[in-house]
This record gives structure tokens, C-alpha cells and sequence, in this order.
């Protein structure tokens, strides 16, 4: 592969972790109860992936913040029409299908 089309890669795996992160912070706030310490391990999960992105999110912001609110606008565009019965699913399913994704790029 050649350089930029890492870079590509990189940039939207990055903003799909973020992206992912948002709705867990919806998922963490609901007063639903999920099985299996859900909330309490994807939270212990979003500090590691945090610590590690966190300096790659800063470059990116300071190369062409302009490139990542783009890249952001048409992955939370695309999300925002997702209807899955109530809200609460919904974030859910959304946070699902971000990971899901991540997972298929590696």
C-alpha cells in the first residue's frame, strides 16, 4: 500500500474509534442495564483506545482539521438516519456497527 493510502485508512479507523466513542458515551449515560458489566469493561476499553489515539487525533487536527470535520459530518451524517426501535438501541446498535467496522479494517 502505498503512503497516503495508509494515511486514508488510518484517518477514517481514527475517526471511526471517535465516532464509536460518542455513542458509548450515550450508551454509559443511559440508566439502561446491560449484562455481563457491559458499561463497566467498554468504559475500562475507551480510556486504553483514548490513551492511544489521543496524540494521532491531535495531529490530524492540527495537519487539515478541515479534512477530519468533513470525514466526521459524513460517517455522523450517515448514523443519524439509523433507527433502531428506541434511542437507547439505537445507540447501541450504532456503537455496534462502529466497532464491527473497526474490526473489518484490520
Amino acid at each position: 500500500m502505498s503512503k497516503e493510502r495508509d494515511t486514508v485508512h488510518l484517518l477514517r479507523a481514527v475517526v471511526k474509534v471517535s465516532t464509536a466513542l460518542t455513542f458509548l458515551d450515550e450508551i454509559i449515560e443511559q440508566k439502561v442495564y446491560h449484562k455481563f458489566s457491559f458499561k463497566r469493561e467498554s468504559n475500562k476499553w475507551s480510556k486504553v483506545i483514548e490513551m492511544h489515539t489521543q496524540e494521532l487525533m491531535n495531529v490530524l487536527v492540527q495537519e487539515n482539521d478541515k479534512l477530519l470535520m468533513e470525514i466526521y459530518e459524513i460517517i455522523e451524517g450517515s448514523l443519524n438516519k439509523v433507527q433502531f426501535g428506541d434511542p437507547e438501541k439505537t445507540s447501541l446498535f450504532c456503537y455496534y456497527v462502529m466497532i464491527k467496522v473497526l474490526s473489518m479494517i484490520y
